[in-house]
């Protein structure tokens, strides 16, 4: 589980905007493919280069209340 998230996580050094905006503003939220997870992260420079990860939950998790 952990191996696939992190393939899936390592997708965004090559594909920063891969995943869609986010339900916070300045976000992106990348599903893990196959699993009942979410990757939670925003592009932390304008040039795209560094990719802060906010978080991992589980997609029944909910998420709103850690932004806030």
């Amino acid at each position: 589980m952990v191996a696939r998230i992190q393939r899936s996580i390592s997708l965004l050094l090559d594909f920063p905007r891969l995943a869609p905006h986010g339900l916070v503003a300045g976000t992106r939220e990348l599903v893990v493919v196959g699993l009942p997870y979410i990757v939670v992260y925003r592009l932390a420079n304008d040039d795209e280069t560094v990719i802060e990860i906010l978080g991992v939950y589980h997609s029944a998790q909910d998420r709103i209340r850690d932004f806030t």
